[in-house]
């Protein structure tokens, strides 16, 4: 809920990539222009996010195909956005990770931040 007269953007961020007794490749396609999934050519899996906002700021549609995914970046990336006070609205992100059977066994861990801006 937020009651900024124009509305909101959500970002989001990578603090730590996931890793664990060895690291898990984030997928080639940034936020910009997110792409299909696929793990890259020699590793052993891959991971990344679709952002569930169908349309972002200045008019964006780039994660309205919902087979499009995109990495992580340390740096703030749009994945939501309202042009108008809401009320109960929800957001939703889609984490995806695959390995293969060649990725080391163990616990993996990564961090994630968001930040949400109310726009006045």
């Amino acid at each position: 809920t937020a009651n900024a007269p124009r509305g909101y953007q959500i970002f989001i961020f990578e603090r730590q990539g996931l890793r664990g007794p060895a690291e898990i490749p984030a997928i080639p396609s940034p936020n910009e222009e997110p792409g299909a999934w696929f793990v890259p050519t020699g590793a052993s899996g891959a991971y990344g996010y679709h952002a569930g906002d169908d349309t972002l700021g200045n008019g964006s549609a780039r994660f309205a195909p919902s087979d499009t995914y995109a990495r992580f970046m340390q740096e703030p990336r749009e994945i939501a956005f309202h042009s108008r006070p809401v009320a109960n609205d929800a957001i939703d992100v889609v984490f995806k990770v695959q390995v293969t059977n060649e990725q080391e066994p163990g616990e993996y861990e990564g961090a994630i931040g968001y930040i949400i801006v109310p726009l006045f």
